[in-house]
């Protein structure tokens, strides 16, 4: 088995990879350290050649609806297009719990993630959306974008 890792050097990513190496597993990690961009398409279609499943924990900056829409649409997208060409047969997405519910549903950055469970339920390529809760890690990132 083959698994690109979109984000595979991230917070989520980095772990994930090491963790399914260990258990023997191939892993590709896709992120602009590895000279791939999946917003852009650079290097994409050659680092799907063989793989079996996509884990996408790609992460924005941009909490603005509008910017977090067009990441995770377009990674989506992208990653789909390829995909389909390479074979990919699976394709497992890390969003949110609550993301299009309640009050949530008016955050920007939930915003574009509801946009990516979208695009992906869409794709032609089976898929699995995996809603976490949120990081604590990522708490003292939230307060310094969101400091007045």
């Amino acid at each position: 088995m083959k698994v690109f890792i979109a984000g595979g050097r991230g917070r989520v990513g980095s772990p994930l990879a090491d963790n399914l190496e260990a258990k023997g597993i191939e892993v590709v990690s896709g992120g602009l350290e590895d000279g791939i961009d999946v917003i852009s398409g650079k290097g994409l279609a050659e680092a799907l050649v063989g793989v079996n499943t996509v884990v996408n924990v790609l992460n924005t900056p941009r909490f603005d609806a509008e910017g977090a829409i067009s990441f995770f649409e377009g990674a989506i997208n992208n990653l789909t297009t390829e995909g389909e060409r390479a074979g990919v047969r699976h394709h497992i997405v890390l969003s949110i719990v609550g993301v299009g519910e309640g009050d949530a549903s008016d955050i920007g950055y939930y915003l574009g993630k509801v946009a990516q469970e979208k695009a992906v339920r869409s794709a032609s390529i089976p898929a699995t959306i995996i809603r976490a809760t949120q990081f604590q890690s990522y708490i003292p990132v939230l307060i310094d974008q969101h400091t007045v």
